[in-house]
């Protein structure tokens, strides 16, 4: 399978990150390779806000990575530093971030540059459940939570990692009239099924509903 790469900051993770995630994965073996801090606020001008643990640690646990490799200090965006180590065979880009430097750095480097542009990114698609990966009599069990899973954050998934260990994970997304009726007006920040999507994402959940 080709090795597909793609390069960000990946802060404050929400759905159209994890879309764009999704589709490059489809393109082959998907690799992120990460930014660091200090590459961040050379960039943006702004300190990110998440940490970097943070952000690695939630990219990890999409379930369309395969790997995530943090860049090292001072390489310039539009470059791809770890090229000879990890020898990737296309480059997939956002309509963000689609610039003429990084085209030609492909070119020059016998690398496919990939545009993954808004139509693709619609909707928020289903999957099948997924195989829980656990060994033994624990495979054979289903572990069932509940929860509106708004504001999707690290926190989520480190519950989400913990609970999976007892057996197949079923997370049950409320719908957007209960929690308005539960939260008040104003209440969920985001459309149920965008909420079901991001839990979706997860590795360690089997189905969210």
């Amino acid at each position: 399978m080709s090795r597909v790469v793609v390069s960000g900051a990946f802060d404050d993770l929400r759905s159209p990150q994890v879309r764009f995630l999704q589709e490059a994965s489809r393109l082959g073996e998907l690799h992120v390779l990460l930014w660091p801090d200090a590459m961040f606020r050379a960039v943006t001008g702004r300190a990110p806000r998440f940490s970097l643990e943070e952000r690695e640690y939630l990219i990890r646990a999409i379930r369309y990575v395969n790997s995530v490799h943090v860049l090292r200090q001072g390489f310039p965006p539009d470059t791809l530093p770890l090229l000879e180590e990890m020898r990737p065979a296309l480059w997939a880009v956002s309509e963000a971030a689609d610039y003429e430097a990084r085209r030609t750095y492909c070119i020059d480097h016998g690398l496919s540059c990939r545009l993954i542009g808004p139509e693709q990114l619609q909707g928020f698609p289903e999957e099948k459940a997924a195989a829980s990966g656990l060994p033994g009599p624990a495979a054979a069990k289903k572990v069932l939570v509940t929860g509106c899973f708004d504001w999707f954050h690290s926190g989520h998934v480190r519950f989400f990692e913990e609970v999976s260990a007892l057996g197949a994970l079923y997370v049950v997304v409320g719908h957007d009239s209960n929690i308005r009726l539960l939260k008040g007006e104003g209440h969920p920040l985001f459309p149920e099924q965008e909420r079901r999507y991001m839990v979706q994402a997860v590795r360690y959940v089997t189905q969210a509903l």
